[in-house]
């Protein structure tokens, strides 16, 4: 299966970010490291975590939004549980 990126939302919404540390934390996550950087105006924050053996990328950055990178299977899992997570609010 190939690789996949689907942004959730913009890189400073506070809600998004915790609906994403809830996804991850429900498929028992865990981090795998971290970086961060800028660039002219652009700011960026990537994290990696392993979701049952597959890596994920996550990464914040200015202009952008947060996506999310890794595994199809896997991408659409943890949107799926970010937008659910989202609705419930």
């Amino acid at each position: 299966m190939g690789k996949k990126s689907v942004t959730l939302g913009s890189e400073y919404d506070d809600a998004t970010f915790e609906a994403l540390r809830l996804a991850l934390a429900s498929l028992n996550a865990t981090r795998a490291g971290t970086s961060w950087g800028v660039g002219g105006s652009q700011e960026i924050g990537t994290f990696e975590v392993v979701v049952g053996g597959s890596p994920l990328t996550v990464e914040s950055e200015t202009y952008i939004g947060l996506t999310i990178t890794g595994e199809e299977e896997l991408v659409d899992t943890v949107t799926a549980l970010v937008r659910e997570k989202l609705r419930s609010k």
